[in-house]
């Protein structure tokens, strides 16, 4: 019996020691899966092929008292959508988690609009339920400068040590307001021209060419921030406010643009049925049907789409006139009320923005580096080269109020013109005086 006894205390030990020790291994992160079939506009990718290391399976013991940091994701960037960019995203972020067990990562993923939408959140979190603020969240622009007026997200000056001396112009304008930085800038996304690949096709680089070219270009002409005339109408010289800093257009450049327009138009380059089109994704989808377009669109939507044997290159301007194009973007930024959270969060910040890491993720999801060291990472040469040319040319689109008194005077305009309603000296001028005369 004594025997016996011993013998079962040996078998319950070693059963004991057995399950401590799964009960320390971590959970293992399978590969990272590949896109799948999904519509024009998602964010699957085919183009360019990816290398993406497979995050190791560590082991590790998560102490008791770990910090849970709070990362919250637009569904584009979630494994949730099923992109190549949303699965390498959640790796990278579960590898952190990985290799630092003080810390335990959760992602929340919010829609970029509407209720529960990633500003919607913030604002009923930060009155109704401050402890669910996230520490990290990813936010496009528009949405940065409400969160930042609204004091939904903190500064970062002299909180980080990221080196910002190699970022792109547009991205120091991305993350800053107010002569604050609000935000780490990771990916952009600028206008740019798309056409259809065919035999010794040089695409049109001023409007000269344009003409000669002969093919219709579409762009939604009844955008409501008429983002395609005014890039024209910088290119060309036009300053956006008044010596008040008020919204206002010159007439002189702005009659200039609506000249072209109106050349285009009786040229049949740009038919009045443009004005049908209210979005940028509306006219996308369009062009996806027809063989002989062209089409002004956003640079994530080439980069997204090479595998249909697109072409694509600097939206055309007049003969001499510099390169221009407008662009937006998203950044990282801090909203929880802590400071020394804020600090902790900056940990994950830069680490998701390690060059290497952040040149493949660029890649994938089709967007612009925000920097000279990831674009000099990206691993294909003529997708290179574009980026290149667009982010030394690319200007942060205005803020939400300026736009929202521009955008309906230049939408009108533009449809004015294209519809043959009126001459462009007096759209230009009516243009001028409404904003003068609110």
């Amino acid at each position: 019996m004594k025997g016996s006894a011993l013998w079962l205390w040996l078998m319950i030990s070693l059963c004991c020691i057995a399950m401590a020790g799964c009960d320390r291994l971590s959970t293992p992160v399978g590969d990272v899966p590949g896109p799948s079939p999904t519509s024009p506009s998602s964010t699957e990718i085919v183009s360019p092929v990816l290398n993406v290391t497979q995050v190791p399976v560590l082991e590790a013991t998560r102490p008791a008292s770990a910090w849970t940091l709070t990362v919250w994701l637009p569904p584009n960037f979630s494994q949730g959508d099923e992109s190549l960019a949303g699965a390498m995203m959640l790796a990278r972020l579960r590898a952190f988690d990985e290799q630092h067990p003080e810390f335990q990562i959760e992602t929340r993923i919010k829609a970029l609009e509407g209720p529960g939408g990633l500003l919607d959140s913030l604002t009923t979190a930060s009155v109704a339920a401050p402890l669910a603020l996230p520490d990290l969240v990813a936010l496009p622009r528009p949405l940065l400068e409400t969160a930042a007026l609204k004091g939904l997200v903190y500064p970062l000056d002299d909180l980080t040590a990221e080196d910002s001396s190699d970022w792109f112009e547009y991205a120091r304008a991305l993350s800053s307001l107010q002569s604050s930085r609000f935000g780490l800038p990771f990916a952009g996304d600028a206008l740019l021209l798309v056409a259809r690949q065919q035999p010794d096709y040089v695409i049109p680089t001023d409007w000269d060419m344009l003409f000669s070219d002969q093919r219709i270009l579409t762009f939604p002409a009844s955008d409501a921030d008429g983002l395609f005339p005014l890039l024209l109408y910088q290119a060309v010289g036009g300053d956006i406010v008044d010596d008040q800093g008020r919204p206002a257009l010159v007439l002189e450049p702005f009659t200039r643009v609506l000249l072209f327009f109106q050349s285009a138009a009786q040229a049949g380059i740009m038919p009045f049925w443009l004005t049908q089109y209210e979005s940028w994704t509306q006219a996308w989808q369009d062009f996806q049907g027809q063989k002989e377009t062209m089409t002004i669109t956003w640079a994530s939507n080439y980069f997204l789409n090479e595998d249909q044997a697109l072409q694509a290159g600097l939206i055309p301007l007049p003969a001499g006139t510099p390169s221009f194009s407008l662009a937006t973007g998203w950044v990282w930024a801090l909203a929880n009320p802590q400071p020394e959270r804020r600090q902790m969060s900056l940990l994950l910040a830069e680490y998701l923005l390690e060059e290497d890491f952040l040149a493949r993720w660029t890649q994938a999801a089709g967007l612009l580096p925000t920097s000279e060291r990831v674009l000099r990472a990206w691993n294909d040469e003529t997708d290179q080269q574009l980026a290149e040319l667009l982010v030394q040319s690319a200007v942060l689109y205005p803020s939400a109020d300026v736009l929202s008194s521009l955008g309906p005077v230049l939408r009108q305009a533009t449809i004015a013109i294209l519809k043959q309603e009126t001459d462009p000296v007096s759209a230009a001028q009516d243009a001028v005086n409404r904003l003068q005369n609110p």
